[in-house]
Order: structure tokens, then sequence, then C-alpha cells
């Protein structure tokens, strides 16, 4: 009964507070740059003892992210502001105690010897009461003669946890050598020192780690076969335990095996994610005692599980099990504690059309800070108090307002070969039908989620109809799903892609005038693909840090420690690219950044090449210091990015002219 009150209080409290911050619609363009600009707000938390919230912000345009320390009693008083070097970026913010907070930080820096090494990410702390900051560990990073001396020594680091059970510690990540692959280190809060809990490997990975700070599990891949190996161990000084070894067969490349938490109470019970007995991954309890799985305790016949939601009670000194994860349209949870599932539907229920999560909390749950994002909203941050009043605290994309952006349906389509394929379809403002531009996801192993997605959008802002088909092989949706795609690269995989704009097509959704496919990673070698297939239904492609050599591709892939890249490296096959270049029969613009770790830039160098060779109408465009992936692609380069791309799809493409702006 008390909790029913509560929630109907939230509710009430909820529905006020977001009735006043609603947007302004407009019927204007969002201008670009209000798109593409660097965050203004990326992270917020709250001290445990809820007296203090802590956000990192520009405060200026361009210019580098601060942390702001507020006193939540009056979120108007002025802040206590933070500025690191000018040299580093802020991405995160979290308190250890009530006192000091622990930040991530991104440093760039130019380096001759390792054109790819433009940045390092390290640790430091801020001491409330002292006001200054503190490296850890305890190293100057600013120095331009420390970095050039100690080049092959510097800090690259991660949180793993905050360890709330140790007032005097964390557990990090921490590269001594950027050359060799991170150790795990219990690093001391007070002086910076590190406790080696785990050395770093290129054959073993190091997760699930206990409160000690010593692994519980174990991922590689077999030297001699290559197949993956996980192995449990109840305690820091137990022998371990092999659970699950893969088989040396293509089809058994889908077979997984995750794990995903200790039982705090049973150190011998473990929390895992498989799929060998189901075609979705459920979650199951495996006891390592007698190596065996006990039931189902979730399992949804459509999507995959891929975790448990776990929540810090200070009152117990335990991490609890509140709910499974599945990824469904968006990421979902199904909710086993009553408090946390009437809370998140509280949440929901004012802060409609969005995915919301609890980003940090007091002890008490007197402060709870949230944050949502969706579609027509930018990722926001709001605070949440006595649970009867929300505050908004700020967001991503401050000058964006809702009305200028779009609409994204999660739909199903049947595949011509009757495969069932799942896809996002942003929808732009306005009359349709309209323009549409396919966009497959990267990798291929993974997919995309209904939600904020900045490139849909900035499409969708300049009228076009952005479709992403979650193709054979993504993963997500079982292992059925993902084996379809095996060794099908540009072929079935490819038709997939056409039968997407069919389907937009046939819902009147998407025009019957020319059509554009775009895809980055994966997506740009099936752009590349796109530009030469027979019958072509696209009338032209923009292939963006695509692979375009099949055999090179697959030796990098061949030679590189990544677990998830080895494992499923037989299944990288198919089409070639590069080798039919002279049946390109659509413009092409390709885009490659300068610097990219991921997919050489060689790529598209060697394609555009060909391209030249054979006459074929394109344009090449290289976005200067841009890396791979998001984070290491900057405003300049989607500035030029779009740019292009819009000129582009108007131009050469034949597309109708969308928006202006």
């Amino acid at each position: 009964m008390k909790l029913k009150t509560i929630m109907s209080g939230v509710l009430f409290a909820f529905a006020g507070v977001f009735a006043s911050a609603s947007l302004v619609a407009t019927a204007a363009p969002v201008p670009l740059e209000h798109l593409i600009n660097d965050p203004a707000f990326e992270d917020a938390s709250v001290s445990p003892d809820g007296k203090h919230l802590a956000t990192v912000q520009r405060l200026e345009k361009d210019g580098n992210p601060y942390i702001l320390v507020f006193e939540t009693a009056d979120l108007s008083k002025s802040p206590v502001v933070f500025a690191s070097d000018p040299k580093v970026k802020i991405r995160s913010v979290d308190w250890l105690d009530n006192e000091n907070i622990v930040s991530l930080m991104w440093q760039k820096w130019n380096d001759k010897r390792n054109p790819y090494s433009k940045q390092f990410a390290k640790i430091a702390m801020i001491s409330i009461e002292e006001k200054k900051w503190q490296d850890l560990p305890n190293r100057r990073f600013d120095r331009r003669s420390t970095i050039e001396r100690d080049f092959g020594k510097l800090n690259s680091g991660r949180i793993i946890s905050t360890m709330p059970w140790d007032p005097e510690n964390i557990l990090v990540s921490y590269s001594r050598d950027l050359t060799k692959p991170p150790s795990i280190y219990k690093m001391n809060i007070d002086d910076g020192s590190l406790e080696l809990m785990g050395r770093g490997s290129s054959s073993d990975g190091l997760a699930l780690f206990g409160r000690d700070g010593k692994a519980r599990a174990s991922f590689s891949n077999d030297p001699s076969t290559d197949v993956p190996v996980v192995s449990l161990r109840a305690g820091p000084d137990d022998e371990w335990v092999e659970v699950f070894r893969g088989e040396a067969t293509m089809e058994a490349t889908a077979d997984s095996f995750d794990v995903l938490a200790q039982d705090e109470n049973n150190p011998n019970l473990f929390y895992v994610a498989s799929n060998h007995a189901t075609d979705t991954t459920a979650v199951y309890t495996y006891d390592l005692t007698s190596e065996e799985f006990g039931e189902i305790i979730f399992h949804h016949p459509d999507y995959d599980a891929f975790g448990v939601r776990r929540v810090w009670r200070p009152s117990e000194n335990e991490y609890q099990i509140v709910g499974y994860t599945y990824g469904a349209d968006r990421i979902r949870t199904e909710f086993i504690d009553p408090y946390e599932g009437s809370l998140m539907e509280a949440i929901d229920g004012v802060l409609p059309n969005a995915s919301n999560s609890i980003i940090s909390r007091s002890d008490d749950d007197t402060r709870i800070v949230i944050q949502s994002s969706g579609p027509r909203t930018p990722p926001s941050y709001f605070m949440l108090s006595n649970m009867a009043q929300l505050d908004f605290l700020g967001s991503a994309n401050p000058n964006v307002q809702s009305a200028q952006l779009a609409d994204m349906l999660w739909e199903t389509y049947t595949a011509r070969d009757g495969l069932e394929i799942p896809v996002l379809i942003t929808k732009p403002n306005g009359e349709g039908p309209h323009p549409v531009v396919i966009m497959p996801h990267g990798g291929p192993v993974a997919r995309d989620y209904w939600g904020w997605d900045l490139w849909a959008q900035t499409l969708a802002s300049r009228g076009y109809l952005v479709v992403q088909p979650q193709f054979r092989i993504s993963s997500g949706f079982g292992k059925e799903h993902l084996k379809a795609g095996f060794q099908r690269w540009g072929y079935e995989m490819q038709d997939d892609l056409d039968d997407a704009l069919a389907y937009v097509r046939e819902k009147g959704y998407g025009s019957d005038e020319n059509a554009a496919i775009f895809g980055w990673s994966y997506g740009g070698y099936a752009a590349f693909v796109g530009s030469m297939r027979e019958n072509n239904v696209f009338s032209c492609a923009i292939p963006g840090a695509g692979v375009s050599e099949k055999a090179r591709f697959r030796s990098y892939l061949a030679q590189i420690g990544d677990f998830a890249d080895k494992t499923y490296r037989k299944t990288a096959d198919g089409f070639d690219p590069l080798a039919n270049v002279d049946k390109v029969n659509v413009p092409v613009l390709v885009i490659h950044g300068e610097i990219d770790e991921r997919v050489p830039i060689v790529h598209s160098d060697l394609f555009v090449d060909e391209l030249k060779k054979y006459n074929k109408e394109h344009k090449y465009v290289v976005l200067e210091g841009a890396n791979h992936f998001f984070g290491t692609i900057f405003y300049e380069n989607y500035d030029e990015m779009f740019t292009e791309m819009f000129d582009f799809l108007s131009g050469p493409c034949g597309m109708p002219t969308a928006l202006n702006g």
C-alpha cells in the first residue's frame, strides 16, 4: 500500500514538471550544427548522502567539458566548477564517497611514430573539500617532454568498479605500456598506488570481479583451434574450472555462454546467458560445484536476453538482482523487484516515448538521476527528489527542439526467402512518401535499437526516410537469425537490404523515386556492394569506412586479439567488392576517416583507385583526424561528412531536394 501511494505521488509530480519543460513546436528544420555539436551535457551523478550533484557539461559550444558540482537542496545556486587541462576531455563522473569524485578522461596527442594513437584514457579524482585534481596514479600527463620520453608508458585507464564496499579503493583496467593489453589493478584513491589483481594478456580476458578485486571469470580463445573458452572460479585462490568450450565449426560460432553475475551469498552459483537449449539466449543459474545448468530463470521467445540488472543496496551491503535485460525494439528489463519495477513504470509514464534509465542514486533514494532519450529526445538528464519533484538538468543537444525531430517505427518485413527481418524506420515530418536512404548497421554481428540516433535524425531532418534493417546475422534475434548470414556477405544479407526498400515503398512510407544506400564499417561494405548489383534498386551509394577487399579484412581479423573478431572471423566471407568495381553502375561517394584503426583507409584508397581506372562517377572524402568509432569522429568531421552527403544526394544521386538548413 505504501509503495503504491509513493508511486502515485511520483506520477502526479512528474506530470506537472514535465509539462512545464515541454519543448515548443516549430516547423523550421533544425540547423546541422545543433545536431552534430559535441554534447553540451554528458553525465550526472549524485553523492551517496544526496547532498551534491556532479555533472559533466560544456559551458561553451566548442569548449572542453567541465565538472559542475551543485547543492541538491538548491539547484539554482551557482555550482563549483572544475576545469581540466585544455588537452583533456572529461567523459564521466562518479562519486567515490561524499567528498571525492572520480572521472574518466581522454587526452589527445600527436605522435609521428604512431599515427593511430591520437588519444588515451586517464583517471583522475577531485576532492570537493580541497577543490583540486589528483591524477590516479600520480603521474603528469600534460607535459610534452613526459609524453615524448615515456610514450610507451602512458596510462590508458578504465574504471571497472567504484567498489562501494571498499571506501579506500577502486578497481581499474590500466596499461603502463600501451603496446600491451591492460591489466587489472586495485587503485588506492588516497595516494594513487596500484595493486595488481590480474595481468593483461592478448589471449585471456578477465571479467566478473569479486569484492577482493580478483576475477571470477576468464574468456579466451584456444590458441590451437581458436574456439572460445570460458572458465570460472568461486574464489580468488580456487582453481579455474572450464565451463564452456566452443566447437571448431562455423555453426558453433552462434553458440553463446556469457557470465552475468556471481551470487552474493553462494560463490559457487553464477548467473549465465546461454542458447544451448533455446534459439534465443536465456538466463540460467550455473552451479560450479556440479558444473550444471539450473532451470531457465528468464527467456524471451523472440529476443536474446543478455544481462541482469543489479542495484547496490547500502543497507544490505550488497548488489541485488532486480531484473533481467533483453533487446527488443529497445533494451528492456523484466523486473523481479516490485519497488524497482514500480519506480521505472512511473518514470516511463511521465517521460514517454523514450528509453529511461536510473544512472545514479543516493543511498536512501531521496535523490535519483535519470537519463532519458528517444527518437525525439536527445540524451537528457533529470533528478527526482524525495519521490515528489522532478528537475530537468540538461540535454546533450539543448538547441534541438522535439518538434524538429522525427518519429521512429519498429516493424517487421518478410525477406524474399521467408525470413522475418525487424526494421527501424525514421519518418521525417511532413507528408510522405519520402525519398529513402537505406542505412545498414556495422558489425555486422551487431544491431540497432529504437531511440536517439544522430545519423538517422540528421538525414530525416532533411526529409529523408531512414531505414535500418536488422538483416540476417544481426545479433539479438536468436542463433538461427545469426547463422542465416554466415558467409553470406553481399548475397542474402544484401538481398535483405533491397527487400527493405521494397517494403517501405509498399507501405507508402518511401517514394518510388531514386533511393540511396549509406552505411559505416560493415554498412560501408554493404554500400560498396550496393553500388554494383545487377538490376540495382539504388540510384547511388555512400560507403563510409567500408571494407572493400575481403581477403585483406579476413587477414586483419586473424591477426588481432579481440575475442569477438576472432570468433566471427570464419563467418566473414562472401562477395568481394574490390574485385568487381567494373560492375559499379551508380554514382559513389566514398568517405573514410584518415586514421581509422578498425578498417584502415587503404580499403577506400584501393576502391577509389579502381573507380578511377574504370572511369566511374565518384567523389572521395577523407575526414582529417577521424578514427572509426563514435567519440573519435568530431564536429568538424560530421560537418564535412553530412554537407558532402546532402550535396551528393540532391545532386549526382538525383534524389528529390529535401529541406534546406
